[in-house]
């Protein structure tokens, strides 16, 4: 096996076929080194092949770098080449300089039903590894707040044995099923938003944003994307009339539709919009002959307070929760001591 630094040209084949998340993909390499992070691709290969690999980001901070790498590395999971991939990133960071590394793996913990209940045995095994290995945990989270980088909980369709648009329908509830007809019946129109339209995309994430008290994103952003993805990104606008009442961002990602940020108008909640939105997302993931259709993000909490998973637990699915969050601190006097004085003064 060998650890090194590969291309972007082979970084973007690679991915092509092995990448399960939007995090490591080129066309997300591209919008972040526009917003200022310095990008790395790196890899191990066995035999020239490569077996595994990561987009890790660099951004400067007081006192060295800090690194991330999120939903990464991506490849067929070998527990032996992730832990030496592990190995020689501690041995990369030393080298750099870094701070601080920080590592969101694209690995259940659990996995659980449409409501919340376990379906297998937690997979603490993976988590001792990378003590083993020098990271320190920094544990799951819960809450919109607390998952600021990656989503660490998400709600999944499976499509595989769906064919056709009877056979979505039918895998609803009965509210969902209720929902889309009355949107139909309401003359509800769900259409590609324009570049020009993205601002609407923006203004109505971000409202549902603020109540839901989940990060959003700017319009620079959603232009950015919009642009970087192309043919694999869908926004999505619903309308009653002339006035946009939600919308949607879809990408494709290998074979998955991914549901990457919504929002809605409540005042028009009751046409059935969001529904239909959702309803015809799924067509589209059918037409692109996608087999999972990801609806993302939710809390993780399962006591009724997360109406973001109840909408989705219309549609019927399962959950999945990933291991969370790693460290690790190449020069660890060094960053205590940087820390230390920003608590000091006031930054922490």
């Amino acid at each position: 096996m060998e650890f090194l630094e590969i291309s972007q040209e082979q970084f973007t084949a690679f991915a092509a076929e092995e990448t399960t998340s939007f995090l490591q993909t080129p066309q997300m390499a591209d919008m972040l080194a526009k917003r200022g992070y310095k990008l790395n691709f790196l890899a191990v290969t066995i035999n020239d092949k490569i077996k595994m690999a990561a987009l890790i980001t660099s951004i400067s901070v007081s006192g060295g770098a800090k690194l991330e790498i999120n939903f990464g590395p991506i490849g067929n999971f070998d527990q032996v080449i992730f832990n030496y991939f592990i190995q020689e990133l501690k041995k990369y960071a030393k080298n750099h300089q870094a701070l601080e590394v920080k590592v969101r793996p694209d690995i259940n913990y659990m996995v659980f039903d449409s409501k919340g209940q376990a379906l297998e045995e937690a997979n603490e095994s993976f988590i001792s590894e990378m003590k083993k290995l020098g990271l320190t945990y920094n544990g799951r989270h819960v809450g919109y707040e607390e998952q600021d980088a990656v989503a660490e909980w998400q709600y999944i369709k499976d499509l595989s044995e769906i064919t056709d648009e009877a056979s979505l329908l039918k895998s609803y509830n009965s509210n969902a099923k209720r929902n889309v007809k009355k949107a139909i019946k309401n003359e509800v129109i769900v259409r590609a938003a324009t570049y020009d339209e993205l601002a609407e995309v923006e203004r109505l994430i971000g409202n549902t944003g603020e109540k839901r008290h989940f990060a959003t994103k700017d319009l620079d952003y959603y232009q950015e994307l919009y642009t970087a993805f192309g043919d694999n990104i869908e926004f999505l606008l619903t309308f009653q009339g002339e006035t946009a009442i939600a919308a949607g961002v879809f990408i494709e990602v290998n074979r998955e539709f991914l549901y990457l940020y919504g929002g809605s108008d409540g005042a028009y909640g009751k046409l059935g919009g969001p529904f239909l939105m959702q309803h015809t997302a799924m067509l589209h993931a059918l037409e692109r002959q996608l087999v999972t259709y990801n609806f993302y993000g939710i809390s993780g909490k399962f006591d009724g307070s997360d109406g973001v998973l109840k909408f989705k637990q219309n549609f019927g699915g399962y959950i999945t929760q990933k291991v969370g969050e790693f460290s690790y601190y190449p020069q660890p006097i060094k960053y205590k001591i940087i820390q230390g004085i920003k608590k000091l003064l006031g930054r922490v």
